[in-house]
């Protein structure tokens, strides 16, 4: 018999102060468990997600929630945060970006998350 795994999360609120904006970063063991958690803030989760999903990026009313794993690679946190940066010009109100711009705050957005993951677990 297969022994159930405890189910365990780990918050992060990511400013990005000179924006006034945040992205919430969650490192979880159950994406679809963390997620569910936040239907009230960002909508019904309508599918279960795949075992297999690694990140995911929700958007809902101005907020911006990642979703990294123990097993998530230096690729998803990159894909996912790409996704919550984008995400954040929309919100306000940036229709052209910048590549530099994208870059910085890409770049300032994975260093975060990437210490946050290594705070609580491998990388």
């Amino acid at each position: 018999m297969k022994k159930k795994k405890k189910f365990w999360e780990k918050e992060k609120i990511i400013n990005f102060n000179p924006l006034d904006q945040i992205i919430k970063v969650v490192y979880t063991n159950n994406i679809n468990k963390s997620r569910i958690k936040r239907n009230k803030k960002l909508g019904k989760l309508t599918n279960k997600l795949s075992p297999l999903v690694d990140g995911l990026c929700c958007t809902r009313k101005h907020r911006i929630y990642l979703f990294i794993t123990p097993k998530s690679t230096y690729g998803v946190i990159a894909h996912e945060a790409y996704h919550g940066i984008t995400a954040l010009f929309k919100y306000i109100g940036v229709d052209e970006y910048d590549e530099e711009i994208v870059a910085y705050h890409l770049g300032y957005l994975i260093d975060k998350i990437v210490k946050f993951k290594k705070k609580y677990g491998r990388i």
